[in-house]
C-alpha cells in the first residue's frame, strides 16, 4: 500500500514538473546569480518562471533545446564525474537496482537539453544543472553544468569567452589584411564582445 501511495505522489510530482517546464517564459540566469545564492528560498525566486537560458562561468550560453556533446570522462576514468542518470519512478521505488553513474558508452554523443534548474543546499552550495533527454525508455541524464565544462566532459554549442576572443583576433587579422571593412569588423566585434569576459 505504501508503494502505491508513494508511486502516486511521485507520478503527480513528475507530471506537475513536466507541466511547469512547458509553460516557460523567457528567464535567463547567469553564473554570478547562482554563485550568490545562500538560501533555498532564493532559488524559488530566481526560478519561479523556470530557467530558459544559463550563461556559464566561461561565457557559454546554454538554452533549453540546445545540445551538449558528451566527451570522454575526465582523466580516462570509466564513469563521468559531472553526469549521472536521473532515477525513474520505478528506480525511486527501489525495485530496479538503479545505478546513478554513467559509463563511457555515452561518450561522443550529442543530447538535447530538456530543462535547466538549480540544485543544492545552504550547506553544500547551489549549482546549475541540466537535464538531458535520452531515448524514451532510458533514464534521462543530469549534468552539473559548471563541473562538466571544467572537466571537459561536455562541449556546449554555445560560444565560450575563448572562442569569441579567437574569432575576434581572426577578424582583426582580416581587417589588417584588407579582407574585410572596418564596418564589418565593428559589427562582428559588437556581436562577439558580449561573450568575452
Amino acid at each position: 500500500m505504501k508503494k502505491i501511495i508513494l508511486a502516486s505522489v511521485l507520478a503527480f510530482a513528475l507530471s506537475t514538473t513536466a507541466f511547469a517546464q512547458t509553460t516557460l517564459i523567457d528567464n535567463p540566469i547567469e553564473f554570478g546569480q547562482v554563485k550568490a545564492i545562500k538560501e533555498k528560498s532564493e532559488v524559488k525566486v530566481i526560478t519561479k518562471e523556470g530557467i530558459t537560458q544559463y550563461t556559464a562561468s566561461n561565457g557559454s550560453i546554454i538554452k533549453i533545446g540546445d545540445k551538449f556533446r558528451i566527451n570522454r570522462p575526465e582523466g580516462g576514468a570509466k564513469t563521468f564525474v559531472s553526469i549521472q542518470n536521473k532515477p525513474t519512478v520505478m528506480d525511486m521505488l527501489g525495485n530496479s537496482g538503479f545505478i546513478s553513474t554513467v559509463n563511457t558508452s555515452m561518450s561522443n554523443t550529442e543530447i538535447t537539453i530538456k530543462s535547466l534548474y538549480i540544485a543544492g543546499s545552504r550547506k553544500l552550495g547551489f549549482k546549475p544543472m541540466a537535464e538531458l533527454a535520452t531515448c524514451g525508455t532510458c533514464n534521462n541524464l543530469l549534468v552539473d553544468i559548471e563541473l562538466a565544462i571544467e572537466s571537459k566532459e561536455i562541449r556546449t554549442n554555445g560560444m565560450t569567452s575563448e572562442d569569441a576572443m579567437a574569432l575576434l583576433k581572426t577578424q582583426k587579422e582580416k581587417l589588417d589584411l584588407g579582407i574585410i571593412t572596418q564596418k564589418e569588423f565593428d559589427d562582428k566585434k559588437a556581436e562577439l564582445i558580449k561573450f568575452i569576459q
